[in-house]
């Protein structure tokens, strides 16, 4: 695996850019640190980068001087052009002071003694490609240095800066708290450099750390350095409600960083939180400097931003004295020339995975979602020492040499799924055998049933499933290596144990039979879990109605009524008389079906499937013409059969269960690629679904409402993802497929929705930057992001078209776009583009609309596309705010 840690100001994100001069070799100095997010810890081969103001630029050819770079080289040119005849030096890391060994970085302050500028902000001699030659002032010290009119904003934290006479821990906030330009006096209402900072000896707390053995923490001896941070999700923003203060570890032992003398209600501080930097920014008289910068509330938010470690050592000629690190201060050249610092064992991860909290185990809430502990050594450092992160950049993305991490792909929890299927009635359950078997890897198939239904009336056959199963054994190690490792395909052998046949009569003949060994099979999947068991019904009811008999005959009425409680039947219509039966007899079983007049099957929601719906969608993807390039192919294409009647009527009753992060398993009032159902009376004694309707903008650009469209909006993805796959079965390596992106929204990944609580007129902030693209690790720009607001979701008397009680803008566009696309694929209207979104309500008038205190539900789905092959590949995550009860 190689990666890099990357420091300073990156102007990769800009169209210009400057040249490497070519005269230095730069040789990066390989470095090793421990990611210990997941167990075990993962060790990481990268290399170290040296920040761009410490290497030389030349022009033409003399020495960067910025200022003859405005009077002679750039006299007739502009901003833009001049870069260009520019270039940059390689950097000599050896000549600078740094050197690596391992897991140990060593950083000599008497090598050349750099130093940066007093300005952070506006002391780049380059900002987004474009010299900063306008105002600027040189630093009296060094012509390199200076500062200019334009500055590059970036939220920091200051993970640990010391001496060794103290140290520091502080955060300097920006807003926005990404990467930006600004100009002039502007840079400092964006960003307050000085920040909310925490130092046992400017909080009166000596003697803690310092040289010798009267202190707490002695500096002149080697010690460990832990900064943990609680992530928490609040009403407005996922953000850092507390930072914890940082831990030392010394000859074996463990303390807590001193305390403030800050005393709020006479009290001590004991954390670094709102609190603390509100009355910090009132003793210092920080003022509008401080909430300019956005306060506590914009540090949270700067956090949910890619972050890199930076590690220096500074020599600050333009301050005589350290005034943040010590009341008295000390004269920066009274430091020895030979004064270097060395970090080793550096580690990130969760907490208690870089360390072991052996102070407040008590301090280990269950409500935190996300927590970041970061661990390094420090050696013997007798002089001043900076360990900071920034928010603009991210740690560079491992890759594997030899063979690709498969577990960097998403990864779901297996739904329990039990198949019903007349299979050989028509074609269309063979095709949706076929579907299914490229999607089991997402599934625990308990069942494979064969059943009997109108069409198919004294017969069944299971041998069509094993046929298609023994198609799937042939390309079943290609399908593994396009998913998660723990995702793997079932093997088909294990497959082939869970064929069985149902009764092979028609509707409720069978329950004076026998009970039939798919019931049986049945009734035994139903005892052996307490998980539900999701009932696929593309036939007949009978052999559902045999368990159910079986059961009730059986059992205690308490013990019958808890197995039919881990039932979840979707049914494609009623295909017997069965069906309507259960759901008299039995009205708790949780059933999704379509109420129509007997083989009225075009009025179910399922045929949305393939549908046009009367014109209102587009059909191309459905036919034979796309199906037979796009899905025919190989062992496993080969049996998915020509259309007789429709394509794949039943396969809804599945696909609802793919966890993409749009479907929610067992939420069929949510929608997704199934279809949306919502209950048919708040009656909670009867547990039926029933049809619904979506509207949105259909093909023609319409509006339109239908319960097909519940199906068919989300067409292109669902066929699109069915391709992709079945192009699975064909290449021979991972590198040669297209795979899903791996969703990040606020530091939160799976596929389950994320839940906010909203007041009636809040913002939150939602950030999905940090997604990764599973086909290019380290560079995500081939993903596409839309935002939008699923109305129907939260009400039926709502809309998607017609619903403003929430806005969601669009935050980091994509360049070319006003950040809004006016209809998507879906139908839905006013997506916003771009990975970062503010969602903000306005609940006026929304009791009126909305009189049900069930439906206090608002949902925005957030779609990612990866555009890499031939088919792109969509995954979601479904946001839910959560709204207040009416008063």
């Amino acid at each position: 695996m190689r990666a890099a840690l990357i420091f300073g100001v990156s102007l990769s994100a800009s169209a210009y850019a400057q040249w490497p001069c070519g005269n230095i070799e730069e040789v990066h100095p390989p470095f090793t640190w421990h990611n210990c997010v997941q167990e075990p810890c993962k060790k990481y081969f990268g290399a170290i980068v040296l920040d761009s103001t410490l290497r030389e630029t030349n022009c033409c050819a003399g020495r960067f001087d910025i200022k003859d770079l405005h009077r002679t080289h750039c006299k007739n040119k502009d901003k833009d052009t001049c870069p260009v005849d520019c270039c940059v030096e390689g950097a000599d890391y050896r000549a600078h002071g740094i050197s690596t060994d391992g897991t140990s970085l060593k950083l000599d302050l008497g090598a050349t003694a750099p130093h940066v500028s007093k300005d952070l902000i506006r002391g780049q001699r380059f900002v987004e490609g474009r010299a900063n030659y306008d105002g600027w002032v040189p630093d009296k010290h060094d012509p390199m240095l200076g500062t200019g009119r334009t500055g590059a904003c970036c939220h920091t934290i200051v993970l640990w800066e010391g001496n060794i006479e103290s140290t520091d821990y502080h955060w300097s906030p920006c807003l926005p708290p990404w990467y930006h330009k600004c100009d002039n006096d502007k840079c400092a209402t964006r960003c307050f450099a000085f920040g909310c900072r925490w130092n046992p000896n400017g909080n009166k707390m000596k003697p803690f750390y310092g040289p010798g053995p009267t202190n707490t923490i002695d500096s002149k001896k080697p010690f460990s350095v832990v900064t943990q941070f609680f992530i928490q999700q609040t009403p407005k923003v996922a953000c850092i409600l507390k930072t914890r203060a940082t831990y030392y570890i010394q000859d074996g032992n463990i303390f807590r960083s001193a305390p403030s003398d800050y005393r709020p209600n006479g009290a001590l501080f004991n954390t670094m939180n709102k609190q603390f930097c509100k009355k910090m920014a009132s003793d210092f008289k920080w003022g509008k400097r401080w909430k300019r910068a956005g306060t506590w509330w914009q540090r949270g938010r700067g956090n949910m931003y890619k972050m890199v470690p930076v590690f220096s050592i500074f020599r600050d000629r333009e301050y005589d004295k350290i005034h943040h690190l010590e009341n008295d201060g000390k004269e920066f050249d009274d430091f020895p020339r030979n004064a270097s610092v060395t970090i080793s064992n550096f580690r990130i991860g969760t907490i208690n995975q870089t360390f072991v909290d052996m102070l407040d185990p008590e301090l280990r809430p269950k409500d935190v979602y996300h927590r970041q502990g970061i661990t390094f050594n420090e050696k013997n450092q007798p002089k001043p020492t900076v360990f900071w992160l920034q928010s603009c950049f991210a740690l560079a993305a491992p890759q594997q040499n030899g063979s690709t991490d498969l577990s960097i792909l998403p990864k779901v929890s297996r739904v329990r799924t039990f198949i019903l299927t007349d299979i050989l009635n028509e074609p269309d359950d063979s095709m949706s055998m076929v579907r299914y078997l490229l999607y089991s890897n997402e599934f625990d198939t308990r069942g494979l049933v064969a059943v009997t239904s109108w069409s198919l009336r004294n017969d069944t056959h299971p041998s069509e499933i094993k046929k298609i199963i023994k198609a799937y054994a042939k390309v079943v190690d290609k399908l593994n290596q396009h998913v998660h490792p723990d995702n793997q395909y079932p093997k088909p052998e294990e497959l082939l144990k869970q064929i069985s046949s149902g009764p092979r009569s028609y509707g409720r003949a069978a329950l004076k039979e026998p009970i039939s060994d798919g019931a049986k099979l049945l009734v035994k999947r139903l005892q052996e879990s307490q998980e539900p068991l999701h009932v696929s019904l593309w036939g007949g009811a009978n052999t559902l109605a045999q368990a159910l008999q079986h059961i009730e005959k059986t059992n205690s009425k308490k013990e019958a009524t808890n197995l039919r409680s881990r039932l979840r039947v979707y049914s494609i219509s009623d295909q017997d008389d069965t069906g309507a039966y259960i759901r008299v007899k039995w009205p708790d079983v949780f059933f999704i079906v379509n109420v129509h007049g007997y083989r009225e099957y075009r009025l179910g929601t399922w045929t949305g499937i393939s549908t046009a719906d009367n014109g209102a969608a587009n059909t191309t993807k459905v036919t034979d013409g796309w199906l037979t390039p796009n899905i025919r192919l190989g062992p496993l294409g080969a049996e998915y059969p020509k259309i007789i009647y429709t394509m794949e009527g039943d396969s809804p009753s599945f696909i609802w269960n793919i966890q993409n992060g749009l479907n929610v398993p067992g939420r069929p009032d949510y929608g997704g690629w199934g279809g949306r159902y919502t209950r048919v009376t708040e009656d909670t004694d009867i547990n039926e679904y029933g049809t619904s309707g979506d509207a949105l903008i259909n093909t023609k650009g319409q509006s339109w409402l239908s319960p097909y469209a519940t199906i068919w909006r989300w067409r292109d993805a669902y066929q699109d993802d069915f391709a992709a796959r079945m192009q699975w079965t064909l290449v021979d390596s991972f590198e040669e497929g297209a795979h899903p992106p791996s969703i990040n929204v606020n530091e939160s990944t799976g596929s389950e929705p994320l839940r906010f609580k909203v007041g009636p007129e809040d913002a939150i902030f939602l950030d999905a930057s940090n997604t990764i693209d599973t086909d290019s690790q380290d560079d995500s720009s081939g993903l596409d992001f839309e935002w939008y607001s699923y109305a129907e979701c939260a009400s039926p008397m709502l809309t998607s078209l017609a619903a403003n009680f929430f806005s969601v803008e669009a935050l980091a566009p994509p360049t070319g776009t006003n950040g809004t696309l006016s209809v998507n694929e879906a139908g839905f209207s006013n997506a916003a583009l771009g990975p970062m979104v503010r969602i903000s309500t306005n609940l006026t008038g929304w009791e009126e609309e909305q009189p049900s205190s069930v439906d206090k539900e608002w949902h925005v789905i957030l779609q990612v596309t990866n555009n890499k092959g031939s088919y792109p590949i969509r995954r979601y995550r479904r946001v839910i705010l959560e709204l207040p009860d009416s008063k």
